[in-house]
């Protein structure tokens, strides 16, 4: 006779046997390259990538050889909803629901679009759904198809994302759901009248979120969410009892009850069992009785009440209502308590929480209906309201069967089956081999297994960005070729390095050679190309003897070969002299089209150098020279530095010109002289670079060339502030641009001011300014006639050096302006002012600085006086002009780079008028300036 349990075995055999195999070729976890499943990509991205939600990509995966698809769903054919933006009709097709997105086929522009509404139908749309899409698609009519998300999944109505901005990990749950018809009414075959003995396994999938890692590495092959341990259970009857009366039979203990059982012990709130936190539930049917039910008017009305009076729904029976959010997601649901039974309606008696396991009533202490799932199945438990358990502590079920939970965690929906037989009252349960006590085993409940997908990036506005993919993607079989170096990596080749030849090409003294091959056996005809790079590339040709039918492009830094009959493709590489370090690289194309031959797997790189002493290395210890060559800092390390150490240097000698004596604006007695001699000869033709280091001197010519002796001169005048450095002249000659290392690098030449040491130190005046009205500097000529405006926004004087600016910000006495007003003094007696004389006035203002200028300001109310005060009055005397002068003192202006240098600003007028001897002064550090000008009314 054959039973349902030898076709079951058979079946799981087959499929351990597929599944085995499967994670022995792709490994544990894996996802096709063809059909690359579940890529996380942003829906509605913004710039910088993140999204409200994340589109998950079709395709399949393999989770410990569990085959788990993600296909596309039947195209939705949509319909613009005339005069009505964003509104579409469902033509044909699966209809989405709120919060779903319609994506395009792969090329298409279209983006995803999220359905927003499900407006409420009107006669026109003709009975067909209407649905609200943003953003909505552009065309009258367009096909797309329903993608899950990360928060619309299928089976996952609420994946519970974290709500703190921060990255975490997201993996991919597989579990096989059991299904009966209940579950699905598909199942069921309606041609035999409504029967279904038989239960399915579904394969499920659901995304959920990991807060433990933040980068792909941080999950490691093996990992699990919850690597907590694991709690287990024991089962077994109760023992046997003795007793030493002889009138009484001994209790046998075991299993007492008069029928053949199939106890089934389920988790209803995991937990940690030492906390006593877990509650189970326990049926004496495998919990078997289950049917559909509906809530209506605050009683349920069931599908079935049983196949016989034994096995009916009856009062105060216990039973566990689900929704199908809740059996999708395999969570427990409500427990109930069966009140009146009234045909198929059923009253509710009392209701339990599924978390805490309360009870749940309304204001008035009855039931709260409203608390229920309105649709669903129930499932009756024996064992009545579910139970906390502590650890390694028995728990009695019914019949002389007992249970025992060790310590660790346990998950909602794990569960034990114990098989109860009559013929030896006993249970079928495992004994330790060791002790023969009841084996503790772990939970027989749904299995989990788990592949991380990538990590997420929640922003602090919520929104959603993938910043990495931990999926391992695995090719075909028949694409896994094997694309290896033979030969031609790391040669040498010696290039000329002769002036003018350098560019001059050598080959290579092997062709660099490359195969292509699956397993054993060699493909012809793959394209092989070769490609090189970066400055001064080197040229690739064709191997000698290659066929031109094989070369399929052919330029100096692209070249395509075609596998020969033994899978081998070569080439040959010339370098030359204008570069030591060469890179090849070799890929193997997908194509012999190069015009859309795409890389395949990763290129073989070639290196070739060029062989020259500049690459070679030197051991300097036999050489007492090379290891401390005067003027290097360290030993010669190749044999190019050696020989070049070897080559003499140019010498850099001085002479003539050094230590002489300068007069103030004169030529030195005598030009500097340097000469070059390379190997003791001569070297002409080379630029000799002088410039003053130090010192008031100037050089007319800076740049000098070699004559053909070797000699270079230069002329240096003398400036006239013999005070500057202290009086000495230091000028620097140099070689910028010297064929060869010089020695010495430089050469100094020093001369002293003959009357440095009495010249007396002092600030000068060099330049005298006014403004226009446009706000522009002018030459100022002292004494000149000058109008108020111009005289109005002040005076610039600028120095032969910077000024310390201590002494002038500290006011008045630093300089004034005065000017020469007519009065007539109050003489009495006349109808008419007569001039008299005049006094001396001195409008408001300041003297400042800044680096090398005095700058004299006047007031604002100064400045309103000279424009308009000033010439009122003079036209009152009848007066053109006033006389005026500022007036600078020389012992409160002060140079900042020299503490004892004072301004000297005697102003010294030429003959004939023509002005004054700028620079000023008379040798005298501290005289005062005055500066005359004429002020007029106009």
């Amino acid at each position: 006779m054959q039973l349902d349990a030898d076709c079951n075995e058979a079946a799981d055999i087959g499929l351990l046997l597929d599944r085995t195999t499967t994670t022995d070729v792709v490994g544990a976890e894996g996802v096709p390259e063809g059909a690359p499943g579940f890529a996380l990509t942003p829906a509605d991205p913004d710039g910088a990538g993140a999204a409200t939600d994340l589109l998950i990509g079709f395709g399949r995966a393999y989770v410990d050889g569990v085959l788990v698809e993600n296909l596309p769903p039947a195209p939705t054919l949509l319909t613009a909803v005339a005069a009505s933006p964003g509104n579409f009709l469902v033509a044909a097709g699966p209809v989405p629901a709120v919060g779903q997105w319609l994506i395009a086929p792969p090329g298409s522009a279209i983006v995803p679009a999220r359905v927003t509404a499900l407006p409420a139908p009107v006669a026109a749309d003709g009975g067909l759904t209407r649905i609200t899409l943003a953003p909505p698609p552009a065309g009258a009519s367009v096909s797309l198809a329903i993608c899950p998300s990360l928060l619309r999944q299928p089976d996952l109505l609420d994946p519970a994302l974290p709500a703190t901005a921060g990255r975490y990990g997201v993996y991919l749950d597989v579990l096989e759901r059991p299904v009966t018809a209940l579950d699905d009414p598909l199942l069921r075959e309606t041609a035999l009248g409504g029967p279904d003995t038989c239960l399915r396994e579904q394969v499920v999938w659901q995304l959920r979120p990991d807060t433990s890692g933040t980068h792909c590495k941080d999950y490691a092959p093996g990992w699990v969410p919850d690597a907590a341990p694991r709690a287990r259970m024991s089962a077994q009857g109760v023992p046997a009892i003795a007793d030493d009366d002889p009138c009484l039979t001994p209790d046998p203990g075991g299993y007492r009850g008069i029928d053949n059982r199939l106890y089934r012990v389920q988790v209803h709130r995991g937990g940690d069992v030492a906390a006593g936190t877990v509650l189970v539930k326990w049926s004496r049917d495998n919990a078997i009785h289950r049917t559909s039910y509906t809530v209506t008017a605050g009683r349920l009305r069931v599908a079935s009440l049983g196949r016989d009076d034994a096995t009916a729904f009856a009062q105060n029976q216990w039973v566990e209502l689900q929704d199908d959010a809740a059996w999708r997601e395999l969570r427990s649901g409500h427990m109930v308590r069966l009140g009146e039974v009234n045909g198929l309606d059923i009253a509710i008696a009392e209701i339990r929480d599924p978390a805490t396991n309360a009870a749940v009533t309304d204001a008035g202490g009855d039931p709260q209906v409203a608390a229920l799932p309105a649709v669903g199945t129930l499932r009756r438990w024996e064992g009545g309201v579910p139970v906390a358990v502590a650890a390694d502590t028995a728990l009695a079920l019914e019949s002389g069967i007992q249970v025992t939970f060790g310590a660790g965690r346990l998950s909602a929906g794990d569960w034990w089956t114990i098989p109860a037989r009559t013929l030896t009252a006993a249970i079928e349960w495992p004994a330790d081999p060791a002790t023969g006590d009841p084996l503790a085993i772990p939970a027989q409940g749904v299995a989990h297994h788990v592949m991380p997908l990538g990590i997420v990036e929640r922003t602090a506005g919520g929104r959603l960005r993938a910043v990495e993919d931990c999926r391992n993607l695995f090719p075909p079989l028949t694409d896994i070729l094997a694309f290896e170096m033979l030969g031609g990596d790391g040669q040498e080749a010696m290039p000329s390095l002769l002036p003018g030849q350098q560019a001059k090409l050598v080959p290579l003294a092997a062709p660099l050679r490359t195969g292509v091959a699956r397993g054993t056996t060699p493909l012809a005809g793959r394209a092989v190309r070769y490609t090189t790079a970066g400055p001064n590339p080197g040229r690739l040709d064709p191997a000698p003897g290659i066929p031109a039918a094989r070369v399929l492009r052919a330029l100096p830094t692209d070249l395509i070969i075609a596998t020969d009959a033994d899978g081998v493709a070569e080439a040959r590489f010339s370098i030359h002299g204008n570069r030591t370090d060469y890179t090849v690289l070799a890929r193997l194309l997908a194509s012999a089209d190069p015009a859309v031959a795409a890389p395949m797997l990763l290129p073989i790189v070639f290196t070739a150098s060029a062989e020259i002493a500049a690459e070679v290395a030197y051991d300097p210890r036999g050489c007492l020279f090379q290891q401390h060559t005067p003027g290097e800092k360290d030993p010669s390390a190749t044999v190019q530095e050696a020989i070049d150490r070897l080559c003499p240097a140019i010498q850099f000698l001085p002479l003539g010109g050094d230590g002489q004596t300068a007069t103030p604006g004169q030529k030195l007695p005598a030009p500097l002289r340097v000469g070059l001699l390379w190997g003791g000869r001569p070297l002409a033709g080379t630029v000799v670079h002088f410039e003053v280091a130090s010192g008031n001197v100037n050089l007319p010519n800076a740049d000098v060339t070699t004559s053909a002796d070797g000699t270079a001169t230069v002329d240096v005048v003398a400036g006239d502030d013999p005070a500057k450095n202290g009086g000495v002249i230091l000028v620097r000659a140099t070689l910028p641009a010297a064929p060869q290392p010089t020695w010495p690098k430089e050469l100094q030449f020093s001369a002293r001011f003959g009357t440095a040491s009495a010249a007396p130190a002092r600030l000068r005046p060099v330049e005298l300014f006014r403004f226009d009205a446009a706000g522009a500097r002018q030459r100022l000529m002292p004494g000149a006639a000058l109008a108020p405006a111009e005289v109005a926004p002040g005076f610039d004087i600028l120095l032969d050096g910077p000024v310390d600016l201590e002494l002038i910000k500290q006011g008045w006495y630093a300089g004034e302006v005065w000017i020469d007003v007519p009065s007539d003094l109050g003489v009495p007696g006349n109808a008419a002012p007569v001039i008299v004389g005049a006094v001396p006035f001195r409008p408001d203002g300041q003297l400042g600085a800044t680096g090398t200028t005095l700058q004299w300001r006047f007031t604002e109310q100064a400045q309103a006086w000279l424009r308009s005060g000033l010439p009122s009055l003079l036209k009152r005397f009848n007066r053109r002009l006033a006389t005026a002068r500022l007036v600078v003192y020389g012992g409160a202006v002060l140079a900042a780079n020299a503490p004892e240098r004072w301004l000297d600003g005697a102003l010294l007028f030429q003959p004939g008028g023509r002005g004054v001897v700028l620079p000023g002064g008379i040798g005298l550090g501290g005289t005062t300036m005055v500066l005359p000008f004429q002020i007029g009314g106009g």
